[in-house]
């Protein structure tokens, strides 16, 4: 073999070392091994703005010291006490702080870096649970009752001081609703019965303010919706005109309700420049209106004009029904009416 082939093998040998040496698995006596026990900290159920944390311990199981630094990948935890190194088999009691400013799940990690080469030597989860120093288990309260019945539903205080209050309501936030207290139960903490009656249709909402008895927090604001379903329906539900452009400015809108035998009994504008017409119902029943606009009732300098629609018929529901009415643009009046 030629000394040349020699030091081709010799080369060769001495490469695949040192590949093997930087992708071989860390060994005990020479290679860096931190780790962080346990790697997951459950923090429990903390209380909004109280002080959050908890130890875990940091092991170098290697056999050479590690000079470490924390990693920034947490927004709302930090480490406190971490050693500026750690010796072969040394273990470092670390404390993890949280804030508790924000309700609902806690989720954050924190990790320990090499602060000699930055890359991440061990890393730590942390979860837990926030919840108000007292609040309400929903957020919202959403009551969707048929017309001429009523809705409930309950609500309860939770929270660190919820067995304490004496929840009273101040304000319920409009005149469809009715709210009753509800006693604590055994081990159970008071709540609220929050009642709609579907009198009438559409969309309702509000917020109920509760003065909660306690100093720490003394009133409390839940928002409740109530959808109160119709049978009269009008399409479109908001008619529109252009103004600038020219001719007769006439639309139609079409009434149908899902009741039986329904018939619309008179139709008149009752605000704005424009003029309605009960035209003979349709092969589906459904009964067409026709709106025009009155041009010579709108001023020259106006840019806008609206009115209401206001709509009599038989349907249990809304017998009176109003129709909002717009249109945009300065009116054109070089035709007639």
């Amino acid at each position: 073999m030629t000394l040349r082939r020699c030091f081709r093998l010799d080369l060769g040998l001495a490469l695949g070392l040192l590949l093997q040496a930087c992708t071989s698995p860390a060994r005990p006596g020479g290679k860096r091994a931190v780790e962080i026990v346990p790697p997951r900290l459950d923090l429990g159920v903390l209380t909004q703005n109280e002080s959050a944390g908890g130890t875990v311990e940091l092991r170098n199981l290697g056999g050479s010291p590690v000079r470490l630094g924390a990693g920034a990948s947490s927004a709302r935890c930090r480490w406190q006490g971490l050693p500026e190194k750690l010796a072969p088999g040394a273990t470092a009691r670390l404390a993890v702080l949280c804030q508790s400013d924000l309700l609902g799940p806690l989720r954050e990690g924190l990790m320990v870096l090499d602060a000699s080469r930055g890359d991440g030597l061990a890393a730590l989860s942390i979860v837990g649970r926030v919840e108000p120093i007292i609040g309400f288990d929903t957020a919202f309260v959403d009551l969707r009752p048929d017309f001429g019945q009523v809705r409930s539903a309950d609500v309860r205080l939770i929270g660190k001081h919820a067995s304490r209050a004496l929840p009273k309501v101040t304000t319920t936030g409009g005149d469809v609703v009715r709210v009753c207290p509800l006693t604590a139960s055994a081990g159970g903490t008071p709540g609220l019965r929050v009642s709609c009656r579907g009198d009438r249709v559409g969309m309702h909402a509000g917020s109920l303010v509760v003065a909660t008895g306690l100093a720490e927090q003394p009133t409390l604001t839940l928002s409740w919706g109530c959808r109160v379903p119709a049978t009269l329906e009008v399409e479109p539900a908001t008619p529109y005109f252009n103004l600038r452009e020219g001719g007769d400015h006439a639309t139609t809108v079409v009434v149908r309700s899902s009741q039986p035998g329904f018939s619309v009994r008179s139709v008149r504008i009752i605000e704005g420049p424009f003029s309605a017409t009960l035209e003979k119902p349709n092969p589906d029943g459904s009964i067409p209106i026709t709106i025009r606009v009155k041009k010579h009732a709108i001023p020259d300098d106006a840019r806008t004009a609206s009115g209401k629609l206001l709509i009599h018929s038989n349907d249990a529901r809304e017998p009176r029904k109003e129709v909002p009415l717009f249109g945009f643009g300065k009116v054109n009046k070089l035709s007639s009416d």
